[in-house]
């Protein structure tokens, strides 16, 4: 059957009654019909690609607030960092003014990691180096070091207002990798410098990156924040091993400075020191082991430092007797009291009363006749008096 070559189109007004005929071939309707199907899938196309776009824009502003927020974040972050370092090095400061004050020696194998020099790091394809730009490279390696060896170094070198001080830029566009042993540990500190200084460089708000460079800086900017956390961390944690080993130290010195007999153990006077004399009994020339002071009869005796009673009982001479042990080799004799306040056993603190003057034994007077020792060996007892340093120099 043979396909129509014409189409005719009648037009009938509303109005008259003559006809219209428009004769149009065959072809001109295929072509008009394909030019609005094209006409409709193009404006389908344009219609998407328009609303691609408009999401697009929209994805981009929400991203650009993101990126705004983030960078907003991440500068707090670096600002909370740098403040972390700044009382760290202050903690550090006092850790090791309290060690000299104290007498405390060094924590033994305290050193830090030893590192080699900084290797400097490639630059970023479109990104600017100067000191206003961020660094454009991740870092070379993390920092495992012992951030807490540092030497005692003033708290008024703290951090400038930017955050930190670096002595050249190219001490902060580098990046310390760890090294064979026998580096300066007091390098930890430049380390940490050099690192917050790197990582405070603020970047640029024009700075304008392609996908690739912009992949590689957000991961040389985390990398370095991860850095910086290692090397605060690793030193946060060294500090808190000092002070523990500080603490130690002081619980042992507090033993030791609670067991010293540093208190006189009765009011009054000397009236016979430490040292050869006379003995008032035999006019010889003896040795006096201890000083006598003299107090009123009945007076309170009280104990030295803290301690255990070892003896509380009669010696010929002595008369009635207290033997305190204070640990470490010190014990401290009480000759010539009058009655006992403590039994033999009997654990006693600095100031605890243990007995009362009296003139027992071989006594001219009512006095106390108080010896310290040392390993067994009397010693001069004004050496460990403080609270009446006066009385032993008067004499």
């Amino acid at each position: 059957m043979a396909s129509n070559r014409f189409f005719t189109i009648m037009i009938v007004p509303e109005k008259t009654q003559q006809v219209k005929k428009l004769i149009v071939p065959s072809y001109v309707v295929k072509g008009a019909a394909g030019t609005l199907a094209f006409v409709l899938v193009l404006a389908v196309i344009m219609i998407l690609d328009y609303a691609n776009v408009m999401n697009q824009i929209t994805e981009n502003k929400r991203l650009k607030i993101e990126n705004r927020q983030l960078r907003q974040a991440v500068q707090v972050f670096k600002d909370k960092v740098v403040t972390i370092e700044n009382t760290l090095d202050r903690v550090k400061t006092f850790a090791t003014k309290l060690r000299i004050i104290t007498n405390i020696e060094e924590q033994p194998g305290q050193d830090a990691a030893p590192m080699m020099p900084a290797v400097p790091l490639p630059g970023l394809p479109g990104v600017p180096t100067s000191p206003s730009s961020p660094p454009s490279s991740p870092p070379a390696s993390d920092q495992t070091g012992n951030g807490g060896s540092s030497a005692f170094t003033p708290a008024k070198e703290s951090l400038s207002s930017s955050g930190i001080e670096a002595d050249t830029d190219e001490e902060a566009a580098m990046v310390p990798v760890p090294a064979s042993p026998g580096t300066d540990p007091s390098s930890a500190r430049v380390r940490r410098k050099a690192l917050l200084a790197s990582l405070m460089r603020e970047t640029p708000e024009t700075l304008t990156l392609s996908d690739a460079d912009t992949s590689l800086f957000v991961k040389t900017e985390f990398e370095k924040l991860d850095a910086v956390y290692e090397e605060v961390n690793a030193f946060a944690m060294a500090e808190e091993q000092e002070a523990q080993y500080i603490l130690e130290k002081l619980e042992e010195k507090r033993a030791i400075i609670a067991g010293t007999p540093t208190r006189l153990p009765t009011l009054g006077y000397i009236t016979s020191d430490y040292g050869v004399r006379i003995s008032p009994y035999d006019s010889r020339r003896k040795m006096h082991e201890g000083i006598d002071i003299a107090n009123r009869y009945g007076a309170d005796i009280v104990a030295p430092a803290n301690g255990m009673v070892l003896f509380a009982g009669n010696k010929p001479g002595f008369g009635k007797v207290v033997v305190l042990d204070h640990g470490n080799g010190i014990e401290t004799y009480f000759a010539h009291i009058s009655r006992f306040t403590v039994r033999m056993g009997d654990r006693v603190r600095r100031g605890q009363r243990i007995a009362s003057v009296g003139s027992s034994g071989h006594a001219t007077g009512p006095h106390l006749h108080y010896e310290v020792r040392a390993n067994g060996l009397p010693v001069d007892p004004c050496w460990y008096i403080l609270d009446s340093p006066t009385l032993c120099r008067s004499r």
